[in-house]
């Protein structure tokens, strides 16, 4: 029975994700925009929470720096392919 928990669980990370595709797609055709303006303009939370993260020291505020630089779509398209490679590392392993 956990199997099955767990190759559903795989389904949902490659399914579930589909919202990023959309974003991926909407990054590209309305402009090149970097990640922390994409952030303030849509997703206002995660800069807060990121900003919030710049805090704890000099290492982080390097970090988040050189993410708040990368185009959008790089960290959309990152997140998909792991959140992906996951679930079908799931559905393989468990099925």
């Amino acid at each position: 029975m956990k199997n099955k928990h767990l190759v559903s669980l795989g389904y949902f990370f490659i399914w579930g994700d589909f919202l990023l595709v959309i974003f991926f797609i909407h990054s590209l055709f309305v402009s090149p925009i970097t990640v922390e303006i994409y952030f303030s303009e849509y997703l206002q939370i995660a800069l807060y929470l990121f900003n919030w993260i710049k805090t704890w020291g000099g290492f982080f505020d390097w970090w988040i720096g050189i993410i708040y630089t990368w185009p959008a779509t790089l960290l959309f398209f990152i997140r998909y392919f792991i959140s992906t490679s996951i679930g079908i590392w799931l559905v393989r392993r468990y099925r």
